[in-house]
């Protein structure tokens, strides 16, 4: 029996989900060691032990695999952004592709339709948006990434997976709060000035937005926030959009729905392919812009689409995938139930001139329902559900529809390989799953998936 403090020697048999190494004790007991890899044998130290499994600390790599490398940046032990720097890019992306393959055997879902994975010729400095909480720790006011599982701020110089230049301005608007003798917030009373600095750039059109989040209304009419803007915006010129974000709630969410637009436009632009997309300070856009665009032409290219066919999409946001596949379908009826989002898709698609997207808002199931009465009729159904998959109205309505394809994007192997389950288990089969690696160093990845309709002739 493990004993907690104690330190073990460990062969590592596997790795999980969160690239952590999995290990096993003679007597079946499951051992979780972060920062280890497949046939290594290491000394941990446990620092937690219940019935089901424990937790150790790696101490000493006394057997190290052949995968295994330096990790290139001084934070990773301490930051929570990344997971796996601890091993080469390949290794991580054949750790995904067989993460993903065990979920889906768990549910019995046919791994042999399982064509690629998509990884990224430079997997660094690709996410398009950085959030810096800042906050009062012991009288200073610090910046940077949260510890893994904390609410400890890691003060960071620099972020490999970070934008370089939203890095670079987030850490500039941060010396003008120090300057300004702005407080960084207080979570334990609420107290403070600035709760986060958000910066967001557009990889193609190189625009940039700051957010900074502050902590009472009375703040986005102080001068000292108005004096950051000034000078921020003088030293970047591709600075277009400087908005206040007021949240006041005693709450982790980072956003409230309190913008207020203190220099430029409200927005900023980027594109998808060769479609423009507006991106406001609360607007869903994807991080990983160059991966988005691999991960539309996959699905693209596997749903097969006729320009003579009708579409529905669901949980459609703010319609870039819509948008991007408009010009290969007749008719695309796009459902989301966020009110803010339907009205930005539809300024997407005006922005784009396409104009065979319909926009509906309200939630899926009803409005496909009613859509249904109205005698319309879908060839293809394509589905990007938040985590937690489809539930079971969601199913049954797909099932009710009998699309001759469908498209199903999820960043969740679990719930998508248990609505796989279901779906095959009555009138489809799988064509194709894909893999599309939008974090890389992190442990998640997009699946793309396209199931046909089982008595459809190809369409």
């Amino acid at each position: 029996m493990l004993e907690k403090g104690k330190i073990y020697e460990f062969k590592i048999i596997d790795v999980g989900m969160n690239f952590e190494g999995i290990a096993k004790t003679d007597d079946g007991l499951i051992v979780f060691i972060p920062n280890t890899l497949i046939d290594e044998v290491v000394k941990a130290k446990i620092i937690k032990v219940n019935k089901s499994y424990a937790l150790g600390e790696v101490k000493e790599i006394a057997i190290s695999s052949i995968k295994r490398k330096t990790s290139n940046c001084e934070y990773y032990s301490m930051c929570g952004g990344c997971m796996a720097r601890h091993t080469t890019y390949d290794n991580t992306l054949d750790i995904k592709k067989q993460n993903v393959i065990n979920t889906l055997k768990k549910q019995d879902v046919d791994i042999t339709k399982l064509q690629n994975i998509y990884g990224m010729g430079n997997p660094y400095y690709y996410r398009n948006k950085v959030q810096y909480p800042v906050r009062q720790i012991n009288g200073k006011t610090v910046m940077g990434m949260f510890e893994m599982s904390t609410h400890k701020i890691v003060e960071n110089n620099y972020c490999l997976i970070q934008d370089k230049i939203t890095h670079e301005v987030a850490r500039r608007v941060f010396d003008l709060v120090l300057e300004n003798k702005l407080l960084g917030y207080d979570e334990s009373n609420g107290t403070g000035d600035i709760r986060n600095v958000m910066v967001r750039r557009g990889t193609h059109t190189e625009e940039v937005m700051v957010v900074l989040v502050v902590n009472s209304n009375a703040l986005s009419k102080d001068q000292r926030i108005q004096n950051i803007a000034n000078k921020i915006t003088k030293q970047y010129a591709d600075i277009k959009s400087f908005v206040i974000n007021v949240n006041d709630r005693m709450t982790n969410v980072i956003l409230t729905d309190n913008n207020i637009c203190i220099y430029g436009n409200e927005y900023i632009t980027d594109y998808i392919g060769d479609y423009k997309f507006k991106i406001t300070a609360d607007s869903f856009f994807q991080v990983n812009t160059l991966q988005a665009e691999v991960l539309y032409n996959v699905l693209k290219e596997r749903l097969d689409l006729k320009r003579d066919k009708t579409m529905l999409e669901l949980y459609s946001g703010v319609g870039s995938i819509g948008i991007f596949l408009s010009s290969c379908v007749k008719d695309i009826y796009s459902v989301e139930i966020v009110e803010s989002a339907t009205e930005a898709a539809k300024e997407n698609a005006r922005i784009n001139n396409v104009k065979n997207i319909i926009n509906v808002n309200g939630d899926a199931t009803k409005e496909t329902l009613k859509l249904i009465k109205e005698g319309k009729f879908f060839d293809y159904v394509v589905v990007d559900p938040p985590r937690k998959g489809l539930d079971l109205k969601g199913i049954e309505l797909l099932l009710k529809l009998k699309p001759k394809k469908i498209g199903y994007v999820s960043c969740n192997a679990a719930t998508l390989a248990r609505d796989l389950k279901l779906l095959c288990a009555n009138d489809y089969n799988i064509e194709t799953i894909d893999l599309v690696d939008m974090f890389p160093w992190t442990s998640h990845v997009e699946c793309v998936v396209v199931l046909k309709l089982k008595e459809s002739t190809e369409i």
